[in-house]
């Protein structure tokens, strides 16, 4: 058990050394006015790529926000729906189901380009396209596999016993889920709910098929200045892409618990 324990450890601390010196480097790079081989250090900090962002660019920031709404509504469909797909997945027989879950699965499956190409001749004929709701829509279908396998493995894993012993001492089902299933399946739906955010965030090749260039999100804004090789103005869109995100994660993760504690009355 200890040298499991010990290997375990030491492919997590690798896994921390991938995630963190990406970081590091794109910090240093975001606060860098130049930095060539070989140097070690760059040559004096500079806050040109902050000022770019924040100044230069005048709908940086509210491009920004509008995705930031928009990723947190596709998040939050896609959380719903995918809870609901996995509730009918998990708990209930009907003709079809192994197909079906099969084909919640193809937004993933398939290439994201042809994902989208094909939901695309579909909003033409709906008139959809180059739409907020469009993107939307978008985002929502690609999200969705990730929301049925994180919630529906909880859901199999949970059972519907605590459900039924709460109805058969005269409680209703809404009163059920909201006591009972909703706070402890609370870990996943934070973990459907950021996952789905972050994909829908970063969505660069649906939002710039779907939206025809007239939906701006903040993933359309940062690839190209990343594709252009100014590292220092990259480094500080990204950085920023970075800290809203962990921004949005901690706040729905205290919302949803304050909604939960609210409802059930206890400490969850």
């Amino acid at each position: 058990m200890t040298n499991k324990n010990s290997i375990f450890r030491v492919i997590m601390a690798l896994v921390a050394v991938c995630i963190l010196i990406p970081i590091i480097l794109m910090t240093a790079w975001a606060f860098t006015s130049r930095w060539q081989w070989p140097d070690l250090l760059g040559e004096s900090l500079s806050l040109r790529g902050f000022e770019e962002v924040f100044i230069n660019n005048v709908q940086g920031f509210r491009i920004l926000v509008s995705s930031v709404f928009i990723s947190m509504e596709a998040a939050f469909f896609a959380t719903v729906i995918g809870y609901m797909s996995a509730q009918a997945f998990v708990m209930y027989d009907f003709p079809f189901k192994k197909w079906l879950h099969f084909g919640s699965m193809l937004p993933i499956i398939i290439p994201s380009s042809v994902f989208a190409m094909g939901i695309h001749v579909y909003f033409i004929k709906w008139g959809i396209n180059d739409s907020i709701i469009g993107v939307l829509i978008g985002h929502v279908l690609y999200c969705l596999p990730y929301t049925v396998n994180i919630l529906g493995d909880s859901r199999e894993a949970l059972g519907n016993r605590y459900e039924q012993q709460a109805m058969m001492l005269g409680c209703d089902g809404v009163t059920a889920f909201f006591h009972i299933t909703l706070p402890l399946m609370l870990p996943s739906v934070i973990s459907a709910f950021s996952m789905a955010y972050i994909i829908s965030f970063s969505q660069y090749f649906i939002t710039m098929l779907l939206g025809g260039g007239v939906v701006k999100t903040y993933a359309v804004l940062v690839f190209p200045l990343i594709s252009a090789g100014d590292r220092t103005i990259a480094g500080a869109y990204t950085l920023v892409f970075l800290l809203s995100s962990m921004m949005i994660f901690i706040l729905f993760e205290g919302v949803i618990k304050f909604i939960v504690k609210k409802i059930v009355g206890t400490e969850t």
